[in-house]
């Protein structure tokens, strides 16, 4: 399997979801997380706010596709990928794991 392209990030968060559609998606996926792990999948005000996710409303549970996981668990390789990569070039290393 080959490694995922490396995302190049900005200092300034913001400018790197501007940047990359799959970081939109990742902010999703995080509050997702968070519901998964401090609410037992319970959707609450904060998680539509924060999420932007119109499809629930507080109190109902959030469903999870097998696609949706697999799309972040591709991002987070890729956003590690880029961050091996742009330390690997600071410190003059090859970006090699």
């Amino acid at each position: 399997m080959n490694p995922p392209a490396a995302l190049s990030l900005s200092k300034e968060p913001e400018a790197n979801v501007a940047r990359y559609d799959g970081l939109r998606t990742q902010k999703g996926t995080r509050q997702q997380r968070h519901l998964l792990a401090h609410r037992q999948g319970l959707v609450d005000e904060e998680y539509v706010t924060k999420s932007g996710d119109t499809r629930y409303r507080p109190g109902q549970r959030l469903v999870l596709r097998a696609e949706a996981v697999t799309e972040a668990v591709d991002l987070v390789e890729k956003l590690v990928t880029g961050l091996r990569s742009d330390a690997a070039a600071r410190s003059g290393k090859s970006s090699s794991p």
